[in-house]
């Protein structure tokens, strides 16, 4: 059986220099999008009370991020209490209030068609790490 080369040695980048770009092409759309003409509407919005600490909604936001990233190499970056997120077809913003998380995405064209299952996937985790989070607390 052959194994399958690993490309980011190949590429001569380490996992840590491939988060690093990441989040910089994150930055980068976000700070590019800001700048392009016109008014650009989320194609998802989603607001989530809790009932946690603000460290603890971080903490889950972060989990999410974190979850979105393996799953589908999704380059963020915290903003204050702000994760800016972007990847080719999708960017958007989540952000950690008192007592509610806001979550805005963008789906590019190819993406549409699953809105649907992107924005009840999105629903489904957010439930279930805030009801997760608020039984320890």
């Amino acid at each position: 059986m052959r194994a399958e080369p690993d490309l980011t040695s190949l590429a001569g980048f380490s996992r840590d220099r491939l988060d690093f770009v990441h989040a910089a092409l994150a930055r980068f759309a976000i700070l590019f999008c800001g700048y392009s003409k016109g008014p650009s509407m989320p194609s998802i919005s989603i607001a989530k009370k809790h009932r946690l600490s603000h460290k603890k909604a971080k903490e889950v936001a972060e989990k999410v991020a974190r979850d979105l990233q393996a799953r589908f190499a999704l380059g963020y970056a915290w903003n204050g209490d702000q994760i800016d997120f972007a990847r080719p077809g999708v960017s958007g913003c989540m952000r950690v209030g008192k007592d509610r998380i806001e979550l805005d995405v963008s789906l590019g064209f190819l993406l549409t068609q699953l809105k649907p299952t992107i924005e009840k996937e999105i629903h489904a985790q957010l439930d279930r790490l805030l009801i997760d989070k608020s039984a320890k607390t």
